[in-house]
C-alpha cells in the first residue's frame, strides 16, 4: 500500500449549483487518493449549499465551510490557505473538470523536486483545455490560445507582467503556503500573487500538459465566454498593457515585504517606471522589450499601442496649448 502524503484541495463557491457537482466528482475520482476537499462557500443564494451539504454528508474527506456575508473569491481562498495546515495545497474553482491523474502526476513533479530541493517553496501549475457550458472543447490549449509562455528558468518578466498561471491549476507546497500569507491588500487575482511570490522566492514547476477542463460561460468570474470570441479580439485589447488591477502598488509591496536578488528587483523597478509613467510611453518600450515584458508574436501589437497612446498625449498636449 502506497504511504501517499495527504493533499488538501480548497475550493472557493458563490451560487455554483449549475456546474459544482462536476467539479467535485472530478475531485473524489482522481487516482490519487490522499485527498481532503475543503469547500468554502461565500454566502451562496442558490442551491450550491445544500448541494454541498448533500456531500459531506456522504463522504467523510469533504468538510464545508460558509462565511456569513459574503467576501470575494480573493478573500476566500487566502482564509482558507489560513485555516487549513498540511504539507500541500491544490486550489480548485467551483465549475471546472480536473483530469483524473491531475494531482498525480503534479505530485509526482512536486515530490521529485522536493528530493533535491528541501525545504524551498514549490508551486506546480499545469496548461489548461478550454470548455463551454455544456462541456464541449473550445480550445485544447489555453496557454496556446493565450499565447502565454513559460521558461523552464526563473521567468521574472512574465510573471510580473503577464502573469498566466491560473489558480485552478496550482499546487504548493507548506513553505510556499506560508510565504504567501497573508496577501497583499492590493491583490485582485490570488493565482497571479501566488506566482509572483514563488517565482521570487521559490521554484515553479510548469506541466505543459492540460489537466483541467477550463468551464467558459457568462458567470465566470474571471474570462468570460465573450473574451474568447477571437472576431473580437481586435477590439478587446487596445489599452496600454498591464496598467490595471493594482500591479503598482502590489509590486512596491512586494520589493519593502520580501528580500529579492539585486536583478529581480531591477527588473520590477524597470516595470514601476513605465506602470508609474504618465506620458511618453515610447520611450519605455525598447526597455520592456530588451526585459522580456513584451515576448512572442505580440510585441510588435504592444508597439503600435505605445505609439497610438504617446500620439493621443501629444495631440492633447497641443489642445490645451492653444
Amino acid at each position: 500500500m502506497r504511504n501517499d502524503p495527504l493533499v488538501h484541495v480548497l475550493m472557493t463557491t458563490y451560487n455554483g449549483q449549475d456546474y459544482v457537482e462536476e467539479q467535485i466528482d472530478s475531485i473524489l475520482n482522481q487516482t490519487y487518493r490522499q485527498l481532503h476537499l475543503t469547500i468554502s462557500d461565500d454566502s451562496s443564494s442558490d442551491n450550491t449549499l445544500n448541494i454541498l451539504k448533500r456531500y459531506q454528508a456522504k463522504f467523510t474527506n469533504i468538510t464545508i465551510m460558509t462565511n456569513q456575508k459574503r467576501i470575494g473569491y480573493v478573500k476566500n481562498f487566502e482564509q482558507l490557505l489560513n485555516h487549513i495546515q498540511g504539507e500541500y495545497f491544490a486550489l480548485s474553482d467551483q465549475d471546472d473538470i480536473w483530469d483524473r491523474d491531475k494531482i498525480e502526476k503534479m505530485m509526482n513533479s512536486m515530490v521529485a523536486h522536493e528530493k533535491s530541493n528541501p525545504n524551498v517553496p514549490i508551486m506546480v501549475h499545469s496548461d489548461l483545455r478550454m470548455i463551454d457550458k455544456d462541456g464541449k472543447e473550445l480550445n485544447l490549449s489555453y496557454s496556446k490560445f493565450r499565447n502565454y509562455h513559460f521558461k523552464s528558468s526563473k521567468d521574472i518578466a512574465t510573471l510580473v507582467s503577464r502573469g498566466g498561471v491560473m489558480g485552478n491549476t496550482i499546487l504548493m507546497n507548506n513553505f510556499l503556503r506560508k510565504l504567501v500569507l497573508p496577501f497583499d491588500k492590493n491583490v485582485v487575482h490570488h493565482d497571479y500573487w501566488i506566482a509572483l511570490v514563488n517565482e521570487l522566492k521559490g521554484h515553479r514547476i510548469s506541466l505543459k500538459e492540460a489537466l483541467v477542463s477550463y468551464r467558459i460561460h457568462d458567470k465566470n468570474t474571471s474570462n468570460k465566454i465573450d473574451l474568447f470570441n477571437k472576431k473580437r479580439s481586435k477590439q478587446t485589447h487596445q489599452a496600454l498593457p498591464y496598467r490595471d488591477n493594482n500591479r503598482y502598488e502590489i509590486l512596491k509591496g512586494v520589493i519593502k515585504r520580501y528580500a529579492i536578488s539585486n536583478e529581480d528587483k531591477r527588473s520590477i523597478v524597470i516595470f514601476l517606471r513605465y506602470l508609474r509613467a504618465q506620458n511618453g510611453w515610447l520611450q519605455h518600450y525598447p526597455k520592456m522589450l530588451k526585459e522580456g515584458f513584451f515576448s512572442g508574436s505580440n510585441h510588435y501589437k504592444y508597439l503600435v499601442r505605445f505609439a497610438k497612446a504617446s500620439i493621443r498625449v501629444n495631440y492633447h498636449r497641443k489642445m490645451d496649448a492653444l
